[in-house]
């Protein structure tokens, strides 16, 4: 596989500090950094007496399998071990923070509401729009592959439609170990980030952490980059909302098994992304080179490709089987979600 840049985000929100924190993976061998993670993985789970179907997993599933007394150490040396690898030849963060008011085209806002409303819910885009410009006078990578994410449309995701071969994953930290372990990483360097020293300082302390862990920095190199109230008006600009939702849905990587959640509503629905179907079908779609994501009516007309998945809810398939009729000349296969593990 030709090199990738992988690419998630986090916020850190302890103490009186608020701020995001991009990470942009840059992966040389990527068959090798798989195979790498796989097996920390393997070993992480067997240490901390883990039992999951998914051989990915994200930040957020960590403090839900590990004693709150052991977590600590557990992100320390899951993030220690990811990083062990020469197959990683860069890594790069963007944070961002904003103080006083900030002029878009869909208003004005205070600092704080401009980066939680907008920016947090696109920052993979802007750290992977701060990568390229870091890198363009050199050798940039071609291709990108983002956790999925929300919002407007901002002339930083003009610029990634432009210069990347992007690819766009909805649970794709649960679904590629170079997603997940961006996420990791992104979610390791809020814990590291303290909340007594100035926001510009964070640099020293992002650029250590991550040298220490990683094993050839001779060949392997760091770059921390600040987005906020002092930034460039041109760099401002960039990270603006304008009026239009994007459509990631459009990157996604095929074939798509689309999971039918109606089952649960609202928060409840987080139950499937932690069961043990949310693992068989990860694995699934990291086998086909696809991904996972939940069955919307909305979308699927526009998402929908030969040899795509509808898993369904045996109760009531009725949706499910209307949409595949809607679509007859689709090669869509339609799976009960109680046969998945012998159906995928």
């Amino acid at each position: 596989m030709s090199p990738v840049v992988a690419v998630d985000a986090a916020t850190k929100s302890s103490g009186n500090q608020r701020c995001l924190i991009g990470v942009a993976l840059v992966i040389n061998d990527v068959e090798e950094f798989r195979q790498h993670y796989i097996n920390v993985i393997d070993d992480f789970y067997e240490q901390y007496n883990i039992d999951r179907e998914n051989n990915v997993i994200k930040s957020d599933h960590l403090s839900r399998n590990i004693h709150s007394y052991e977590l600590g150490d557990a992100r320390e040396s899951i993030g220690y071990d990811i990083l062990d690898t020469t197959s990683i030849s860069r890594v790069n963060t963007t944070i961002c923070w904003y103080e006083g008011h900030v002029d878009t085209p869909l208003g004005s806002f205070e600092g704080g509401q401009f980066v939680n409303q907008f920016v947090k819910s696109y920052f993979p885009v802007v750290t992977l729009w701060r990568y390229h410009r870091s890198q363009q006078e050199y050798d940039p990578v071609e291709n990108a592959v983002v956790d999925t994410f929300t919002g407007k449309i901002t002339k930083s995701w003009k610029y990634v439609g432009n210069v990347f071969d992007l690819t766009i994953v909805p649970k794709g930290d649960l679904t590629y170990p170079e997603l997940s372990a961006a996420d990791i990483i992104a979610s390791a360097l809020s814990g590291v980030l303290p909340d007594h020293e100035p926001y510009t300082e964070y640099d020293r302390f992002v650029d250590g952490w991550l040298l220490e862990r990683l094993p050839d920095t001779d060949s392997q190199f760091v770059e921390t980059d600040f987005i906020y109230h002092g930034s460039d008006d041109w760099i401002i600009d960039h990270i603006k909302p304008h009026k239009y939702d994007v459509r990631p849905h459009l990157s996604y990587p095929h074939p798509v098994i689309f999971i039918e959640e109606s089952v649960l509503s609202g928060k409840d629905r987080e139950a499937i992304d932690r069961s043990q179907l949310m693992g068989y079908l990860c694995n699934a779609a990291r086998r086909r080179g696809g991904c996972v994501t939940k069955f919307d009516v909305e979308t699927f007309p526009f998402t929908v490709r030969d040899g795509d998945f509808i898993v369904y809810n045996p109760v009531s398939p009725k949706k499910a089987k209307t949409l595949q009729k809607l679509h007859p000349t689709k090669d869509i296969t339609l799976v009960d979600a109680g046969e998945v593990s012998e159906e995928i």
